[in-house]
């Protein structure tokens, strides 16, 4: 939920980032995502948003078996409005490591 405690309408962007396990590679500490924007939410009120995180979140390129991987593991999700500021935290367990080929 994105809220408006202002005075005047406004938009605002809502970020999800993923923080991956150790897999075996040197990667960014959080990954964005996704994210989607709220817009021109009158003061006093709240609009949703649904950032849906697929395998596509989770997947980085193995050149061993030339194809996307999905290691297993717990993954940290980061919500919030900018890199500096995620204040909603939260986790996945992948249970099995998977590959995958295709868009």
């Amino acid at each position: 939920m994105v809220k408006n405690e202002g005075d005047v309408a406004g938009s605002e962007v809502l970020q999800v980032y993923v923080s991956y396990p150790d897999v075996g590679l040197t990667t960014p500490l959080k990954q964005l995502r996704g994210f989607k924007k709220a817009r021109n939410v009158i003061p006093g009120s709240a609009e949703g948003l649904e950032i849906i995180l697929d395998r596509y979140s989770f997947s980085f390129w193995d050149e061993s078996k030339n194809a996307w991987k999905v290691k297993a593991g717990l993954y940290g999700i980061h919500a919030g409005f900018n890199c500096d500021l995620l204040p909603l935290d939260g986790s996945v367990e992948i249970k099995d490591t998977f590959y995958w080929n295709g868009l």
